[in-house]
């Protein structure tokens, strides 16, 4: 199955692995594929992603503030979805649903509204498909 036009979403813990030092191999993964997701112009993220981003590598991590902060600014060049009243009001729908955490089921929405077919995510079921987007775990060993 080829993917290679389709928009992708990225979870938060892709872009979290690109800062993370203590996982090399999942680092070196994270970082060829938004390198090449954003080299086809098919990357989308949301605010959602952004906000936990920061609060994951400063907090968990222990990751200066300042370079983060500049991460942050960085990836916000990146199309972004806004995480807004209807988004959060879909997500809930959806999370009930499908039986997900909220969190999970806002990305999945905002992946919707961004038109994409896939989200790359280690945290939920690889192959999964929900709301019309395939669940793909990068990290995963065929």
């Amino acid at each position: 199955m080829s993917f290679m036009s389709d928009k992708a979403f990225i979870d938060t813990n892709i872009l979290v692995y690109t800062v993370d030092g203590r996982f090399a191999q999942k680092r070196q993964i994270a970082l060829d594929l938004i390198a090449g997701l954003q080299a086809n112009h098919q990357l989308v993220i949301s605010t959602q992603v952004l906000q936990e981003f920061y609060n994951v590598t400063t907090h968990k991590l222990k990751l200066d503030p300042v370079d983060m902060q500049g991460m942050v600014a960085k990836f916000s060049q990146l199309p972004t979805v806004l995480t807004d009243v209807s988004l959060i009001e879909q997500g809930i729908r959806v999370s009930i649903h499908h039986k997900l955490r909220l969190w999970d089921a806002l990305m999945i929405v905002a992946g919707v509204r961004a038109d994409c077919k896939i989200m790359y995510s280690e945290d939920l079921t690889h192959g999964q498909i929900i709301q019309g987007i395939r669940i793909l775990n990068p990290f995963k060993e065929n």
